[in-house]
């Protein structure tokens, strides 16, 4: 299963990373994945084109980049202390302008005070994209989540999601 992370998914990890370090704030794999995703979802609501390249798993806590996931594993629930490498250029990040950028700080900006766990709920509603591509499944995890069922869900609750 292992993919590699594409410069863009290395860089909005490091971007989310970053933004948190310069805060002083512990962030855990599994709050990584949800920001990244919830960054995931505002993007393509707002754009009607996805920012990466991979797509999004539902896994058992919630959506999950697979290949962000290999990178980061070694961490378990422990903070992240580092950021993402990338072969091509050893820290790359977001330019602080653009739509992407804008996604992950607006992402941010709403979602960083909010546990893993609280996280982790939200991306469980009943009528999210988790839940539908679970269902879809028989109850089966790590299939791709739809990107279409992503970006009609967030732009159905961008107002609810994103305060």
């Amino acid at each position: 299963m292992n993919q590699e992370l594409t410069r863009t998914e290395s860089a909005t990890a490091n971007t989310i990373l970053d933004w948190f370090r310069n805060k002083s704030i512990l962030i855990s794999h599994m709050k990584l994945q949800k920001i990244f995703y919830f960054s995931f979802g505002y993007y393509l609501a707002k754009n009607d084109d996805p920012m990466i390249e991979h797509q999004f798993q539902a896994w058992p806590y919630g959506p999950v980049l697979p290949g962000l996931y290999d990178k980061l594993k070694n961490y378990g629930d422990s903070s992240i202390i580092r950021l993402v490498n990338d072969e091509s250029d050893n820290t790359p990040y977001l330019y602080r302008e653009g739509a992407i950028f804008d996604s992950v700080t607006t992402t941010v900006n709403s979602f960083f005070g909010h546990t893993a766990w609280e996280l982790s709920e939200i991306t469980h509603d009943s009528n999210g994209p988790w839940f539908k591509t679970i269902i879809d499944h028989n109850r089966e995890y790590k299939h791709e989540i739809d990107n279409e069922i992503i970006k009609n869900y967030f732009k159905k609750n961008m107002d609810r999601l994103f305060k």
